[in-house]
């Protein structure tokens, strides 16, 4: 039977025990601490007691509060973060003309903060900010689980194109991502899919097979509605997609469409890529093609891209990486500096190849990791600048910190 002591009896016992100690601070914690965890006080009353003998830190109480929802029917208040502190040296050779600078710089790549919340079993959200980017707003949307199988989201987040582009930059491989992802993704003024705002479902079929399909903002990145936009049109994506157990992993297939009408000013742009992906303890590979026309005056010019990167693990905590990417694209014009990120360029080119080769060491799985490579690019066919060939090589490294 535990015995309730009032008040004043623990101050007097208080009184007593810090002349006697030498450490009387950690003394009289200990001792409340105690009476706290018996229940003997409460955690109010200890405090008054830690009050009165002037010790600095605060009793803990029964159950530490981490977050209090404004709304009370929440269930959920999840916090999640990434940080990927980068350093690039990167150098670019010319055929003819000036070499440029070599690029030597640290760099925040990824600075992450994200909040998600659940209202119910059917209702959640998520914001997530990402303070390195010149576009905050990396993710924000309202999920809908109340259909079988069915997750319907509205706001901002990625559309089904490209399955480099749908892994998480926590995931990936590499350093960056291919050039023939950046080439369709992050070119400037025709960049198709990455994060768009609009209305996202996502579901399971019977079979293995899965679907996905967007009907967002044309414009890349587009949070903010008409901006980037020409006639203010939306663009189109959907996703076929198999799954199933293979060996000791997993095999997945998928096919994917895009239909952009207005990016361009000369008319549409559309889009189609197929992917194999395997994964295991030991082994990966993903394998994506990608194609797209887009018009211009006096026809369409069809852009490819293509990419292959298997990896390997060595060991529970070294990972083997390696990857080959082309990119053809029909004259619209390749940068360099683009294609391989934060590298120098000298024009633009009609085609261009890359080699990565790389590893990873996990020093707590994924949460803690560093990611290593070098890789080797080669820009041919001017179509603009001085120089007949651009070719590009370095190093880069980056670690990765999640919670």
């Amino acid at each position: 039977m535990k015995r309730k002591f009032p008040l004043g009896f623990v101050l007097l016992a208080a009184a007593t025990i810090v002349p006697l100690s030498g450490a009387p601070d950690d003394a009289l914690a200990v001792l409340l601490r105690a009476l706290v965890e018996n229940k003997t006080l409460t955690a109010q009353q200890a405090d008054s007691v830690r009050s009165a003998a002037s010790i600095p830190v605060p009793i803990a109480a029964d159950k530490p509060v981490f977050a209090t929802p404004k709304q009370k029917n929440v269930s959920r208040i999840a916090l999640a973060g990434q940080i990927h502190p980068q350093w690039d040296n990167l150098s670019t050779d010319v055929s003819n003309g000036p070499k440029p600078a070599t690029r030597n710089t640290f760099l925040m790549r990824r600075l992450k903060l994200a909040v998600s919340a659940d209202l119910g079993k059917d209702w959640s959200g998520l914001v997530e900010a990402d303070f390195a980017a010149s576009n905050t707003l990396e993710q924000g949307y309202v999920s809908y689980k109340g259909f079988a199988d069915t997750e319907i989201m509205i706001g901002h987040t990625k559309v089904p194109f490209l399955r480099e582009e749908l892994l998480s930059d926590s995931v990936i491989k590499g350093i960056e991502r291919s050039a023939s992802h950046r080439a369709f993704v992050e070119s400037s003024g025709r960049g198709v899919g990455a994060k768009n705002t609009g209305v996202h479902v996502r579901g399971q079929l019977p079979g293995g097979f899965n679907y996905a399909t967007s009907v967002a903002n044309t414009g890349a990145k587009n949070s903010g509605g008409t901006a980037a936009n020409v006639a203010n049109e939306l663009a189109y994506y959907a996703q076929l997609g198999f799954a199933q157990a293979a060996g000791e992993g997993r095999l997945e297939l998928g096919f994917q469409l895009g239909y952009l009408p207005d990016l361009l000013s000369t008319g549409p742009i559309t889009v189609a890529a197929g992917h194999v992906f395997y994964e295991d303890a030991r082994w990966c590979l993903l394998a994506e093609y990608v194609t797209g026309w887009y018009a211009r005056l006096g026809g369409a010019a069809e852009q490819k891209g293509f990419m292959i990167e298997p990896c390997l693990k060595l060991t529970k905590e070294w990972e083997l990486v390696l990857r080959y990417s082309n990119v053809q694209s029909d004259g619209l014009g390749l940068s360099p500096g683009a294609l391989i990120r934060n590298a120098s360029s000298t024009g633009t080119f009609d085609n261009f190849d890359s080699i990565y080769v790389g590893g990873n060491y996990y020093f707590i799985g994924n949460a803690v990791r560093a990611t290593f490579g070098y890789e080797y690019g080669k820009a041919t066919d001017r179509l603009s600048g001085t120089a007949e060939e651009n070719t590009i090589n370095g190093v880069r490294t980056r670690f990765q910190f999640l919670f």
